[in-house]
Formats: C-alpha cells, structure tokens, sequence
C-alpha cells in the first residue's frame, strides 16, 4: 500500500507532555488531565511502548504480554490516537508506524479500539485491520 500523504513523525518526549495534553484536552475536554499526566511520565520512557508524535497527532501503544490462553502470542495495543480535527492522514501515518512496530516486536496481533464518540473504522482499514468482535459495556458511573 503506498502512502500519498508522507507524514514525518519522531518519538515523543517529556518536552511534548505540554503539546500532548493541550491537544486530548482540545479533543476530548472530559478527560483526566492529573491521570493522562501520570501515565504520560510512565509511557514515554517504557521500553515496551511506542510514543510517537507528528505535527498533529500523536501515538501510544504498547507490546503488552501475551493473553493467558495464548502464552506465546504478545499482542500490540494501541492505548491512545489522537490528532488535531483534518490531521487524519497524519494519524493514519502513526499507525501505519504502530503496526511495523508491533511486527519488529514479535506481536501476532494488532488491537486498535475507541472509547470515544469518534469513528475509527475508516482509519483502522486504512492500516488493514478488519473488526475483531463486538464490544458491550455498562456505564455504571450514571446510576
């Protein structure tokens, strides 16, 4: 699949802590930004992440240990995509980059989700993924 839209991208910093929080705040207001903040000092530097940054977006996912009911299958996560509203090639391209990545750790699967309002399926066959299974979930916080 060739790439008409080359985007570069580099590795995420601390420096870009500021950049990152200011865009999923922009992007999803109702998020944690004390959580997101913890999370970013344990991400960026973990060996067993990918934090990946373009000019409007960035990405974090993670080699994760094999499920339990296969041992020797790891599997890549991506934990976090976002990108500035019109920067969609550019998360495309972060993607496109986690899924190498998780290839170049010896990961057997790729898992791409949302917990957002916002449509992923588009982007997600962009890279060649097909949808897994159905998701279900009871938002108990509302009563």
């Amino acid at each position: 699949m060739h790439d008409l839209h080359p985007v570069a991208y580099r590795d995420l910093t601390f420096d870009d802590m500021p950049w990152v929080l200011s865009l999923a705040h922009k992007r999803y207001p109702t998020f944690d930004p004390g959580g997101a903040l913890r999370f970013l000092a344990i991400v960026i530097p973990a060996p067993q992440a990918l934090t990946i940054r373009s000019e409007g977006a960035f990405l974090i996912a993670s080699h994760v240990a094999a499920p339990p009911w296969y041992p020797d299958q790891p599997e890549c996560h991506v934990m976090a995509l976002c990108a500035e509203a019109g920067a969609h090639w550019e998360a495309a391209r972060l993607m496109r980059r986690s899924v190498a990545w998780a290839r170049e750790q010896g990961c057997v699967r790729w898992r791409f989700h949302s917990e957002t309002e916002h449509l992923i399926g588009a982007l997600a066959e962009r890279v060649g993924a097909r949808k897994d299974s159905p998701r279900y979930v009871i938002d108990l916080s509302h009563g």
